[in-house]
């Protein structure tokens, strides 16, 4: 079985403060941020089941929480943590929800 790392260890520290650097607003950032975060995660995912590999979740008997000191090389990541750490995974499937419903009802009219 093929275990894949966690994006963290995929998408490093430096490319996610790059990313986070750009224009605009904190909150649009770090949506922009987890938007393409996700995609990528999902991509990574959709290439190694093609290849064969349990993509399946592992229970992981000690999981870890990465050390604030890991970010010291980082402040912008280091500043946006806890914007960063919130989990609103259920308020944007609702959202993607009523969206997915409301197109389905568009085409089911045509």
């Amino acid at each position: 079985m093929v275990r894949l790392p966690a994006p963290s260890r995929i998408y490093g520290l430096r490319q996610r403060a790059e990313f986070l650097a750009g224009g605009g607003a904190t909150e649009a950032r770090i949506s922009r941020a987890k938007v393409f975060l996700t995609s990528r995660n999902g991509e990574d995912r959709t290439q190694v089941s093609a290849q064969g590999a349990d993509i399946g979740p592992v229970d992981d008997p000690e999981p870890t929480t990465p050390k604030t000191s890991d970010l010291d090389g980082y402040p912008l990541l280091k500043a946006l943590k806890p914007l960063l750490s919130e989990n609103r995974s259920a308020e944007v499937f609702e959202s993607s929800l009523d969206l997915l419903i409301t197109h389905l009802e568009t085409l089911g009219k045509n």
